[in-house]
């Protein structure tokens, strides 16, 4: 039996829980790289349209508490591409919706924040589209290295369970 309300408090209880931890470690510096690195791993917990409510809402608090370029990179860049590749349990469609959510996501940010990259990226095409291969194939890998690490954190807790 489904069960919306209980997967709507937790996406909140998970929404609230990250937008601390990232809100914290950009006020007191501790680790201000690593846990938006992270924070994309909350979205295995969720179900797929949850997922993508849990970005959309991570977005606009972000943008409401002043940090308006990295809520933008964060969520173009790691958590649209990461909960579009919610949507599919096929292999080659959840390739698929990556690759056109993250490319959505560079090319947005590549035109609206292309005055943070070095100048050589801006001056030549073929340089940006070398930087958009780039990206497709480490979202692909950084998408996996998450599924991974979440399949270990769910049989850790599923051990302590029994």
């Amino acid at each position: 039996m489904k069960n919306p309300a209980r997967d709507l408090a937790l996406t909140g209880i998970i929404l609230a829980g990250s937008y601390l931890v990232y809100y914290f470690s950009q006020i007191f510096r501790v680790a201000p790289n690593i846990i938006p690195l992270t924070l994309p791993l909350a979205l295995f917990f969720l179900k797929g349209r949850y997922a993508l409510l849990f970005s959309l809402v991570f977005f606009l608090l972000l943008t409401a508490s002043g940090f308006l370029s990295p809520a933008a990179g964060l969520f173009l860049l790691l958590l649209l591409p990461v909960a579009f590749g919610r949507f599919s349990d096929k292999k080659k469609v959840k390739v698929f919706l990556i690759i056109f959510a993250g490319s959505l996501g560079f090319w947005t940010m590549y035109i609206f924040f292309s005055f943070l990259l070095p100048p050589v990226f801006t001056t030549r095409l073929s340089l940006s589209f070398l930087l958009f291969l780039l990206y497709a194939f480490a979202i692909q890998i950084y998408n996996l290295i998450l599924s991974i690490v979440y399949v270990h954190i769910k049989n850790y807790i599923g051990r302590d369970q029994k």
